[in-house]
């Protein structure tokens, strides 16, 4: 299972997890929102005892477009004599200079004077490990060597003292992955391995290991009361979409889409004997058919209306909508980010919420602290079939038959022999 080390950012931002082997590990890190750009190295340290994150530190700028040269951290415990220091860093190359640039021209050095290995990297996040380190108070320093006053775009660093890592060699397996959205990362730990995530973010948004989002534990930074609504009133609530969009083979004209519903026509509920016409929405509002009504002026593709109704109808099933204050620990939430939050109040734990509208509370014309509309959801939400999409008349997808397929002597099943008399 995965444990946040934690998380630093500007206008781009880094996060931090670690695990322990042995066997296969893996991880998935999903971005809030889908044009996101995400770069994460995996890394397996050999360990010689059980290891354990023991202090962690992290930097970010102090303003937004602040370009450096170095970036220094400083822990805040003394360490201990022994242990090992990982340090992971993620930045953008200022104007004019490409990665290229920097490949050769990185370096990590510490105030105890010990020695860092650069681990195997990906794309603008970078991996430094010391081990058995002298002990005592320390700042770990990242610097460049570019020629120019300015090198190091916006940037977000992580250092982590552990123990229990092996003094020599310690590398033992990496796994590195770029891509917009989400990444999915994977490698087999040999043994007890301390298995270190780092995730370079581009347009910091909270990004957490294995599949989710960043946690929020609902009152550990609360500033004032919250209000939480579990239901909306049954105007509000729809079973069906139906409306319009622009199709090109009607002169362009603003034409009807297929409604769309969780039936039986779109591949829900195994009978309609299950529920009304198979629709578990339509029985849960007592079978009373209510259609919420869209107009779609720029989308020219039945298909995409279609997946656009059911993104807008599964938006409003999901029905529970609050209001929460916090202190300025939520400076870096935007509308529109996905978090987890933690609630023992409504025995929520990790409880999916979408921001709606953020806002600064202010008083007395400063602010003091931060207030967030949020709004339940769920990736399904978002999850699409082509068994749910109708053709443009309303019907079913038809399922083409096929003689396509390789018999174990080679000659294609369904295949008809012609001998020419």
């Amino acid at each position: 299972m995965w444990t946040s080390l934690g998380s630093a950012g500007g206008t781009d931002g880094i996060a931090a997890f670690d695990c322990t082997g042995p066997g296969p590990v893996s991880a998935s890190v999903i971005a809030a929102y889908p044009l996101q750009w995400l770069y994460a190295i995996m890394t397996a340290f050999k360990t010689v005892a059980v290891p354990a994150a023991l202090q962690t530190a992290a930097v970010a700028p102090v303003g937004l477009g602040l370009d450096v040269s170095s970036v220094s951290i400083t822990f805040p415990s003394n360490t201990a004599a022994g242990s090992a220091i990982i340090f992971s860093i993620g930045f953008f190359t200022s104007y004019g200079y490409s990665l290229a640039d920097f490949e050769t021209t990185l370096s990590c050095t510490d105030s105890q004077g010990n020695v860092y290995t650069r681990c195997p990297t990906s794309d603008y996040v970078f991996t430094f490990i010391a081990t058995n380190i002298l002990g005592g108070p320390l700042t770990v320093t990242f610097a460049t060597t570019v020629t120019g006053l300015t090198s190091l775009g916006d940037y977000g660093a992580i250092a982590s003292e552990v123990s229990g890592i092996a003094h020599s060699s310690p590398l033992d397996a990496w796994s590195q992955s770029s891509q917009q959205g989400s990444v999915a990362l994977s490698l087999t730990s040999p043994g007890n391995d301390f298995i270190h995530l780092a995730i370079w973010s581009r347009g910091y948004s909270p990004v957490t290991a294995a599949g989710g989002t960043n946690s929020v534990a609902g009152l550990t930074h609360a500033s004032g009361p919250f209000r939480w609504r579990p239901k909306v009133s049954a105007r509000d609530l729809f079973n069906a979409v139906k409306g319009t969009f622009i199709a090109p083979g009607n002169n362009w004209q603003s034409s009807d889409f297929p409604p769309y519903a969780q039936d039986s026509l779109h591949g829900y509920g195994g009978s309609p004997l299950d529920f009304p016409l198979g629709d578990a929405n339509l029985a849960a509002d007592g079978g009373t058919r209510r259609y919420l009504d869209i107009q779609l002026p720029f989308t020219i593709s039945t298909s995409a209306a279609q997946r656009i109704a059911k993104i807008e109808l599964l938006r409003r099933r999901q029905q529970g909508t609050g209001t929460f204050a916090y202190d300025m620990a939520l400076y870096l939430a935007a509308t529109l980010d996905v978090v987890q939050m933690t609630l023992p109040f409504f025995g929520w734990v990790n409880k999916l919420l979408e921001i709606a509208v953020f806002r600064f509370r202010i008083s007395q014309g400063e602010i003091i602290g931060t207030e967030i509309d949020v709004q339940e959801t769920d990736p399904s939400v978002y999850a699409w079939s082509t068994a749910e999409e109708l053709t443009p008349a309303g019907y079913s997808q038809a399922v083409m038959p096929t003689n396509v397929g390789v018999t174990g002597n080679g000659i294609t099943s369904g295949e008809f022999s012609i001998n020419g008399t």
